[in-house]
């Protein structure tokens, strides 16, 4: 009996500890949501544009552990819900994007997010981020909010944009033309501002 009730503890308490450790990384998952729901999480504004320049710098976060940030100056070619042209905002996400910096599970791609580089990008504005990096610093909750805009000539001469889609449970799944997510992403907004 007690080699039983011994087993039984044992499995009990790895159980716990699978438990424990499986935890934030579940928590940590991006919930799978579509293009409507992602305006709902982060749509505060939705720019099409590029990076201009990446600091990375530790800060804060709500429950006082010290966390490194990436703060991305953007200069945006165009707002999807205003409809304003050039101008230069700010935004942050928790993790680094440079070659050895400390990165977490949702911290966007170093391969999207660095200087050049074409993006759209689903922004929220969130107080803990405006009063951690400044007044309208919008977040990036996760790599879901961030995708690369390319350019190409099609075969009739014609120069397209497109969206590239990453898949099953994101806004944008498959590639997109970027004309098509423009009139999307503006009727959704339109519907908001009208509720």
């Amino acid at each position: 009996m007690r080699g039983l009730t011994t087993n039984w503890i044992l499995t009990l308490s790895a159980s716990a500890l699978g438990l424990a450790v499986l935890t934030p990384i579940v928590l940590a998952c991006v919930r799978p949501r579509t293009l409507d729901e992602q305006m709902l999480f982060a749509g505060d504004e939705v720019v099409v544009g590029r990076v201009q320049s990446i600091e990375e710098r530790w800060a804060k976060e709500m429950n006082g552990e010290s966390v490194l940030w990436t703060v991305v100056d953007f200069r945006a070619e165009e707002s999807l819900v205003s409809g304003a042209h050039n101008f230069d905002l700010k935004f942050f996400f928790r993790g680094g994007v440079r070659p050895g910096s400390p990165t977490t599970s949702i911290t966007p791609s170093s391969e999207d997010v660095r200087e050049g580089r074409r993006l759209l990008v689903f922004l929220a504005l969130r107080r803990f981020g405006e009063a951690t990096f400044g007044a309208g610093t919008y977040q990036v909750d996760s790599y879901a909010e961030v995708y690369r805009v390319l350019s190409f000539t099609d075969s009739s001469g014609v120069e397209r944009e497109v969206v590239v889609g990453k898949g099953g449970g994101f806004a944008f799944q498959e590639n997109a033309h970027l004309a098509d997510a423009r009139v999307q992403v503006g009727q959704i907004a339109a519907k908001r501002q009208r509720k």
